[in-house]
């Protein structure tokens, strides 16, 4: 603003009124939406369990949420890192930084069509051996990606596009299987508490994931660069950019199988079904 001639500061002074009123506006139609359904809930909803420190001390002590969470947190910190680095892999492995359109666009867009197909397989072979197949075909996909250039650009976004494939796994079925998991664990008494869980896993994951990948740079010695500035980066920093990219997910990915592993209510449910 204050770069700017009175026209142009009044002209934002007036968009920035008109924006907070709208703000303000949306904030108190909240506000009163959620005392009208305290209010409801109180006259329908039964008791509720015991809340606080107890309700979430008593959520991480199921083996099944706890197994199921742990695994979520390492598939959202590696889906975030690959993410974070695909500027720095289109720029400095591939040495062409428009490539970054191009690789999200890979990541994102079978992510959005292949949704149904993974409904379908978790129908078919259940939501664990689906989640499970995921998350290796990722890891599969990280792998490819820390070979790097010598690798060829094709085989590169389709490596790209095979993460996308299962990030939209790990999108559907942990949800899918979150509320199994509350169901089981007595009912919606203490679907606030896991689910306040959940979405602190969520955005832990996402803050976790860019984090390791800045540690990994560091590491290699890489050397920040500003806007229109080339630095020309040392092959250690190189193949700390690449490894960050490649080895690093698919080793937290394994982390994922290994803990998904240990959940066992998707089968269970499905043993009792067959019979």
């Amino acid at each position: 603003l204050a770069g700017g001639d009175d026209a142009t500061r009044a002209g934002y002074l007036r968009m920035g009124v008109v924006l907070a009123a709208g703000m303000l506006a949306a904030m108190l139609v909240g506000v009163a939406g959620i005392g009208r359904l305290r209010r409801t809930a109180a006259d329908t909803a039964p008791p509720h369990g015991p809340g606080g420190w107890r309700a979430l001390a008593a959520s991480l002590r199921d083996r099944q949420f706890r197994w199921l969470v742990g695994a979520y947190l390492a598939m959202s910190t590696t889906t975030h890192l690959v993410l974070a680095g695909v500027p720095y892999y289109a720029e400095y492995e591939l040495g062409r930084p428009g490539l970054t359109t191009v690789l999200v666009a890979a990541f994102v867009a079978p992510a959005l069509l292949v949704t149904p197909g993974w409904l379908a397989v978790a129908r078919r072979i259940g939501k664990q051996r689906a989640l499970l197949a995921a998350q290796a075909a990722f890891a599969a996909g990280s792998l490819v990606l820390a070979v790097g250039r010598p690798a060829g650009l094709p085989v590169l976004v389709a490596a790209v596009a095979v993460l996308g494939v299962a990030f939209a796994g790990m999108q559907l079925l942990p949800f899918s299987m979150l509320p199994d998991v509350i169901r089981a664990a007595g009912g919606t008494e203490r679907a606030g508490t896991y689910t306040g869980v959940w979405t602190a896993t969520e955005a832990t994951g996402a803050a976790l994931g860019p984090y390791a990948y800045a540690l990994c740079l560091a590491a290699g010695g890489f050397v920040a660069s500003t806007a229109g500035q080339s630095v020309t980066q040392s092959p250690a920093a190189l193949d700390a950019l690449r490894y960050g990219f490649g080895l690093l997910p698919a080793a937290v990915m394994v982390v994922a199988v290994l803990l998904q592993r240990r959940y066992t209510l998707d089968g269970a449910a499905r043993a009792d079904a067959a019979g």
